[in-house]
């Protein structure tokens, strides 16, 4: 719990609403009515006069913005201005894409007649030396031993 603060006798009851201190004068809520009353009700009336016109002068500029903003979005002229430059900037794009393409067409083409050069330089190679010599022929068979000798196999006994 906290403590209670000490209360002073010159200090007025919490409660009393009634009962204000201003600058160490004691007043009542009622002297400030009598007194300042009239100064109030001007100036409630003077914000009110002035916020409703701020108000109608703020909704007349919003709205003449957003006729701006209709007016270049959906204007003839400023449409077919922007219309024109898309077509300009698409055109450029595809000129762009089509170089793009050339270039890559010309290094297909290079890589195609390298691989060609390739193969024919491989056949050219294969034709010049025989995968084996002439003197070979399998159906005579060779003279390395009995070890690379085909033999049939005796009928006799199982295996």
């Amino acid at each position: 719990m906290l403590p209670e603060p000490e209360s002073d006798s010159s200090n007025l009851d919490q409660n009393d609403y009634w009962h204000w201190t201003v600058y160490g004068y004691e007043v009542e809520v009622s002297q400030v009515l009598q007194l300042f009353s009239w100064l109030m009700f001007f100036g409630l009336l003077c914000l009110l006069y002035f916020r409703q016109n701020v108000l109608q002068y703020w909704h007349r500029m919003k709205q003449r913005k957003e006729e701006e903003i209709y007016a270049k979005k959906y204007d003839a002229g400023t449409a077919h201005a922007r219309q024109v430059s898309m077509e300009m900037a698409r055109r450029r794009m595809q000129e762009k894409q089509e170089a793009a393409a050339e270039v890559w067409r010309v290094k297909q083409k290079e890589r195609e007649e390298q691989a060609r050069a390739l193969r024919l330089e491989k056949a050219d190679k294969a034709q010049q030396k025989p995968l084996r010599s002439n003197e070979y022929n399998p159906l005579i068979g060779t003279t390395a031993g009995p070890s690379c000798r085909i033999t049939p196999s005796s009928r006799g006994r199982g295996g």
